[in-house]
């Protein structure tokens, strides 16, 4: 943020403060259960290890059990995590309704208010990741507490501005997905040419 206000960057049309708002007045918290897994079950299950560090939810993890399904747009957020902590308390965006169920170590919010592509851009990143991080708690094992979640402090523009926003770095999202795919391919290329050119 350039000021407490408003950000550096803005888009045309655009102007005025940014409110800023405790995670607990624009979402509804809820915790996932400890779900029965299942080969070939119905929903996909999202739980602590399903979310990537770079926000990308990542299910290979299924059940039957329909307790606690989420809904386009709800944000998934580990509440656990071992090692250096790296996911706990990153979210990702819930892309289908009645598709996913919370599992095991797992935060869900949902917010009628704000762009969920908006929220989970900026729990992730700046002043707001590094403050999750600050509440961690544990050492070989860290978590984090519903409260400490709830209280966190976040800037909210207009909802069309949160749309603005969100739509670019979906965008932008997109493009980096394009050429990290042609740059495996590329790979994959020169891989193949290696081992047909030294035998």
């Amino acid at each position: 943020m350039g000021n407490a206000k408003q950000p550096e960057l803005r888009f045309a049309g655009f102007d005025g403060d940014w409110e800023q708002r405790k995670l607990e007045d624009v979402t509804k918290l809820s915790s996932g259960k400890n779900l029965p897994s299942v080969q070939n079950g119905r929903f996909f299950n999202v739980t602590m290890g399903s979310v990537l560090p770079n926000g990308v939810l990542k299910v290979t993890d299924k059940t039957n059990s329909e307790v606690d399904s989420l809904s386009l747009g709800d944000l998934i957020m580990p509440t656990r995590d071992i090692g250096h902590g790296d996911v706990i308390g990153i979210t990702a965006v819930i892309p289908d309704s009645g598709a996913y169920v919370a599992g095991n170590c797992t935060f869900v919010l949902h917010s009628p208010t704000v762009d969920s592509k908006f929220l989970s851009a900026q729990i992730n990143t700046g002043s707001t990741r590094s403050e999750i991080i600050k509440r961690v708690s544990g050492s070989a094992q860290k978590m984090i507490k519903q409260s400490d979640i709830l209280t966190l402090t976040i800037m909210v523009p207009s909802v069309e501005e949160q749309h603005k926003v969100s739509d670019f770095l979906s965008s932008l999202s997109a493009t980096v997905a394009l050429q990290q795919g042609k740059l495996e391919s590329l790979q994959s290329l020169k891989q193949a040419f290696l081992q047909k050119l030294f035998v």
